[in-house]
């Protein structure tokens, strides 16, 4: 016996087509704002070079400024690229490598760190050594300065940035040196220290799949689009979706 099925017509009322088509339109625009900041992040972490530099008084034949203070040039070292580590929709860029066991996808470590919005970023930047917060040498890392400028008075040496680089804008950071260079307050801060555990499931996405592999010591940059990131609404001075660097100061690695 031949059977035949019936094929009802459903009626979508007009409103409700409306709102399922704007749904698709606003999917599809973030996929190409996402994929838009991948490509970004692709080309900043293709071109980016980092020049290690420091700045120092010539002992032999020492200079002097008008006002008597010593003169500070600026000598560079090597320039180089960083290394590239791709995992779970984040990349890594290691700066200065670090040493001993990796951290774990459940471990923990404890870091300094600089959120930046990541919408562009310089091909070239500094990297100096100095001992600005007077807890002995710390890495200063330029983000988001090209270079940096250097003075001296009898209070002693000043340093700051200069070459802002657009497209960077830092949003936290508890590493004291990149507050004082970026011109935050000092006085409220909290400049000690964090210990993020992986295993808690709380840390943003792009950071949970960017950290592991880092060993103590290490400087680098963490980068993800807003597929990974804050989420769909903005979070304090960070819009919505937005694409995210962190610059990662690793302290140490526990289990």
């Amino acid at each position: 016996m031949k059977r035949t099925y019936a094929i009802q017509r459903i009626h979508i009322p007009a409103w409700l087509a409306a709102a399922i088509m704007a749904a698709a339109c606003t999917s599809q625009s973030m996929e190409t704002t996402f994929n838009n900041q991948e490509g970004d992040i692709a080309d900043y972490a293709g071109s980016i070079r980092f020049t290690e530099c420091e700045f120092i008084q010539d002992k032999e034949n020492p200079e002097f400024n008008e006002d008597g203070s010593p003169k500070i040039v600026r000598s560079e070292i090597r320039t180089f690229s960083p290394t590239v580590t791709h995992n779970g929709g984040a990349t890594r860029l290691t700066i200065i490598d670090g040493e001993g066991s990796p951290l774990k996808d459940s471990g923990s470590a404890t870091i300094y760190f600089a959120g930046y919005v990541f919408e562009s970023g310089p091909d070239e930047t500094d990297i100096a050594v100095t001992d600005i917060d007077g807890t002995g040498e710390t890495w200063l890392l330029s983000t988001p300065y090209t270079s940096f400028t250097v003075s001296s008075s009898e209070a002693g040496v000043t340093i700051g940035g200069s070459g802002s680089a657009r497209g960077l804008t830092l949003f936290a950071t508890n590493h004291y040196a990149t507050a004082a260079l970026s011109g935050w307050s000092l006085s409220q801060g909290d400049f000690s220290p964090l210990t993020v555990d992986l295993g808690s499931g709380d840390l943003v996405e792009g950071l949970q799949a960017g950290l592991p592999g880092v060993r103590a010591g290490e400087v680098c940059d963490i980068l993800f689009s807003g597929r990974y990131g804050l989420g769909k609404k903005p979070l304090g001075t960070v819009p919505a979706n937005s694409a995210l660097l962190y610059r990662i100061w690793v302290v140490s690695i526990s289990e």
